[in-house]
């Protein structure tokens, strides 16, 4: 639920776009990072990423569903394992 410089680091909370909370930003980011091992930057660009987990903020507005959209994600790209 956070936007990335194209340094690979994040956002300041700041920055317009640092917080992301459209559900269908978050679940294409999601199949992003998981199909691509990339995830899109504030300046339009990709980054590669090695991720072994996915953070939603619990104050990000709309979090429960961005979540959901998470999990559809993971379940949609085969995923498989303990809980999201």
């Amino acid at each position: 639920d956070r936007g990335y410089l194209p340094t690979g680091r994040l956002a300041p909370r700041s920055r317009s776009g640092a917080l992301v909370t459209s559900v269908e930003s978050v679940f294409d980011r999601t199949v992003g990072a998981l199909t691509h091992g990339t995830v899109g930057t504030l300046d339009g660009g990709d980054i590669g990423v090695d991720f072994r987990t996915i953070c939603v903020h619990s104050d990000t507005p709309g979090a429960a569903a961005l979540l959901r959209a998470v999990r559809d994600a993971v379940v949609r790209g085969g995923a498989s394992g303990g809980p999201v």
